[in-house]
């Protein structure tokens, strides 16, 4: 049995296209949730959509596994 210890991240981890419609923001905190920002812009820039989404720490590894299998069977 792997035992896990959530020590989290300093600031944010942010990523975005280059013309700037979608943004992920990413933070952790010390109780072990990780908080993501979701933004996307429509065509004119205008309208702006934002979501914002917590998961458990704990829950992190398998929503990565479940999500390159994803991928993977795309390809």
């Amino acid at each position: 049995m792997k035992l896990f210890f959530w020590s989290g991240w300093e600031g944010e981890k942010t990523w975005s296209d280059l013309e700037g419609r979608v943004r992920f923001v990413a933070t952790s905190g010390s109780t072990g949730h990780v908080t993501l920002l979701t933004t996307i812009r429509g065509p004119n820039n205008e309208d702006t959509v934002e979501v914002h989404l917590k998961y458990e720490a704990g829950s992190l590894e398998s929503m990565a596994k479940r999500l390159s299998a994803l991928f993977e069977a795309a390809t």
